[in-house]
């Protein structure tokens, strides 16, 4: 390992928006249609207004004017999380192998500035942070969990959990009942996949005669006690613990039957672990799993069938944009699989070429841009949630606030001289939202 300087550089406020912060949300492709607001400190309001129609009457003489109502202005609010990331490196033998061929000549071998060393350090760090700005702009989730053994912990994950991504906005959305029929389920026959995932579940019978007992899901106690008989203490299980427990990563429903605590995962595909331990006196149980089961891979040629569908699935509102104006993002697999059916349909990728001018995918005018990340990451550390997902977008209506600007902002490249440590460091405000539920489709595997 080499060490990357000797002396400090220090980057603040609008130099370093200039010199480091400016690149990393500009022409990438991950972000393609989404639109960057600056200079959001820690948030600002997104207004929408929703326009009236008919409202032109027929002339008639007089005083026959009837005002009408029913424009309405809707807010969402972006908020911001301060955000920080910081690289160490250590070693002594930089000097002898990559500064003297970088460095200019006759400068101090401590002085990187104007060097190709320079922009050499800073181009790489900003890759790093450009691939964890896409990852958290689009999957960031406030209650995200770390998982073992393909099972939430319970243990917030620092990687995700500072705001919430594009991804989690959506899926709150349609739980919530406020994306109507803009959502394709594509685990709900096996148009997408050979076998289509399915929640896991548990019926733990509780037994006893008094007494405590800790029930853990996904890595986490909650404590029943016993009140008056078994189908009581289920009851009043569910009272004290069951809206915490949906809360969590993984909105798990629990409810009871009898002497039943019924425990019921909400997303396809995703495992759970339930057990019971005897505290005191005598309240046990005994848990009957059912489990997840996982999605096949993606079928051949579904691609087509999944855009089509998306593109059935669109608002009135948004049916009437021009293509141009929308775009649609898609996890790796369904991409490699529209370019496997486009092929098999004879289309000539030159010709695809000349009609939209350059190499990019489309779907009836529409871009299509691929997320290999999304597979990577949902892979790593989402197992088995979310195999595949696309969503179709107005540009410009999933915004990404960024503060590049101000006083907390900066950049820093030093070097410790105790330690003999490299660092190079950066700060700054962001956050995620949507402006208009009307203008966005997606598609994913869900129950509610």
């Amino acid at each position: 390992m080499a060490n990357f300087l000797t002396h400090s550089l220090s980057y603040e406020s609008t130099e370093a928006r200039r010199i480091f912060l400016k690149g990393f949300f500009e022409n990438v492709e991950a972000m393609e249609g989404v639109r960057i607001i600056p200079n959001v400190k820690t948030g600002t309001k997104l207004s929408i207004f929703t326009g009236k129609e008919k409202i032109t009457k027929a002339w008639a003489k007089g005083d026959s004017f009837t005002s009408a109502t029913g424009a309405t202005l809707t807010e969402r609010t972006l908020t911001t999380a301060a955000m920080k990331a910081q690289i160490t490196e250590n070693g002594h033998a930089f000097y002898n192998s990559v500064q003297q061929e970088l460095l200019k000549k006759g400068v101090d071998s401590n002085n990187i500035e104007g060097t190709e060393l320079h922009s050499a350090i800073v181009d790489l760090y900003k890759s790093g942070v450009i691939s964890d700005y896409q990852r958290q702009a689009w999957l960031g989730d406030t209650v995200k969990e770390t998982f073992s053994s393909e099972v939430p912990t319970g243990t917030l994950d620092e990687d995700y959990k500072e705001y919430d991504g594009f991804l989690k906005t959506l899926v709150a959305e349609g739980f919530g009942g406020n994306l109507g029929t803009q959502r394709v389920q594509m685990n709900a026959d096996t148009t997408y996949y050979a076998t289509k995932p399915v929640v896991a579940s548990d019926d733990l019978t509780l037994t006893g005669t008094g007494g405590t007992a800790n029930v853990t899901i996904n890595g986490v106690d909650y404590l029943a006690t016993f009140d008056t008989d078994l189908t009581t203490t289920a009851a009043n299980f569910v009272t004290s613990h069951a809206a915490t427990i949906r809360a969590r990563f993984g909105n798990i429903i629990v409810t009871s039957s009898g002497a039943d605590i019924l425990i019921d995962g909400e997303v396809p595909g995703m495992k759970m672990t339930v057990s019971i331990t005897n505290v005191s006196s005598d309240l046990d149980g005994s848990p009957s799993a059912t489990a997840a089961i996982q999605a096949s891979a993606f079928k051949a040629n579904a691609s087509y069938t999944l855009f089509k569908a998306l593109f059935a699935a669109q608002h009135p509102v948004m049916r009437s944009l021009p293509v141009q104006e929308k775009v649609m993002h898609v996890d790796q697999d369904i991409a490699d699989d529209w370019v496997a059916y486009m092929e098999s349909q004879g289309v000539d990728k030159a010709y695809e070429k000349l009609i939209a001018g350059d190499s990019q995918m489309y779907f009836r005018g529409v871009k299509i841009v691929a997320h290999p990340e999304w597979n990577q990451h949902t892979e790593d550390d989402f197992p088995n949630m979310y195999p595949n997902m696309a969503v179709l977008a107005a540009k410009q209506n999933l915004v990404f606030g960024v503060d590049g600007e101000n006083d907390l902002t900066n950049m820093e490249v030093f070097y410790d001289q105790k330690t003999q440590d490299n660092y190079v460091r950066v700060e700054y405000q962001a956050g995620s939202e949507l402006v208009d539920l009307r203008l966005i489709n997606i598609a994913y595997n869900y129950t509610t």
